[in-house]
């Protein structure tokens, strides 16, 4: 690890796991909070630079350093705003933006890799962590995600419109912590369940008042016919994929609402 004493510039993003500064000329500190362990961090590291080399629209990463005895990386800068805080000002270009999402996505998964974790032993340990689920649920959903086709295709794990920065280039997909190689309606269902029921963040609450459940649904119809029509996959593709994405995604720290409202659809499928 390199240690490093240039300071830090204003705070200009945060998030549940890190908080995003300035850090001089064209860079970034993602400075992640002291719960977060180093392996997830070093993990981070290592998949953000594996897909950088694959030549993906992602911004270049520097290098780990420690700061005030917590532990960061540096990014290069991205210029502009996120997809989502977009929205807050061109409501109207919202369908635009969701066929842009999916083509994006479509994109990524172009490209295959063998370095990247496997994304079904990822989904397992999360399940196996999921304290709404049973050990008899967890059993059974870990059973049938084994019988699911597996894949080898770059996954990002966690797309969504605020990961997806508007430059004055090319949109750039940043947040590569969760990526794997697998299967892409896996990655697909999960983005589609988190702009089904995912909790907005609490800043752009009141900007994004159309993106209620109406406009959730408009956006993510949307992407969803989109991402379908470029690959020639079925809805009842997203709906293999749903019970172990959903499973999955109780064991991250989210509210209770979005927790619960996950768990009843499991319990309608299972």
């Amino acid at each position: 690890m390199n240690k490093n004493d240039r300071n830090t510039q204003k705070l200009i993003g945060h998030g549940r796991t890190a908080d995003i500064y300035e850090y001089g000329d064209n860079l970034v500190l993602k400075l992640f909070k002291t719960n977060i362990d180093e392996q997830s961090i070093i993990a981070e590291y290592n998949q953000s630079r594996i897909v950088q080399k694959k030549g993906l629209n992602v911004p270049f990463v520097i290098e780990i350093i420690d700061m005030n005895d917590r532990k960061g990386i540096v990014y290069e800068r991205i210029e502009g705003k996120s997809m989502l805080q977009t929205m807050t000002s061109q409501p109207m270009k919202m369908e635009c933006m969701a066929r842009q999402m999916a083509q994006l996505q479509y994109s990524i998964h172009q490209t295959s890799s063998n370095e990247l974790p496997d994304q079904k032993d990822i989904l397992e340990r999360f399940i196996q962590r999921a304290d709404l689920l049973h050990d008899c649920q967890k059993e059974k959903i870990i059973n049938y995600l084994h019988h699911l086709p597996s894949g080898n295709v770059i996954c990002h794990g966690d797309y969504h419109p605020d990961n997806v920065m508007m430059t004055p280039s090319n949109p750039k997909i940043i947040d590569w912590n969760n990526a794997s190689r697998g299967h892409q309606m896996a990655d697909v269902t999960r983005t589609f369940l988190l702009l089904k029921y995912g909790t907005i963040p609490e800043h752009l609450t009141k900007q994004l008042k159309f993106f209620d459940e109406a406009g959730r649904k408009q956006f993510y119809s949307q992407y969803l016919k989109t991402y379908l029509f470029l690959s020639g996959d079925s809805t009842d593709d997203i709906h293999k994929w749903e019970i172990p994405i959903a499973a999955a995604r109780l064991a991250e720290g989210i509210p209770y609402e979005e927790k619960q409202m996950l768990y009843d659809q499991i319990l309608k499928i299972i």
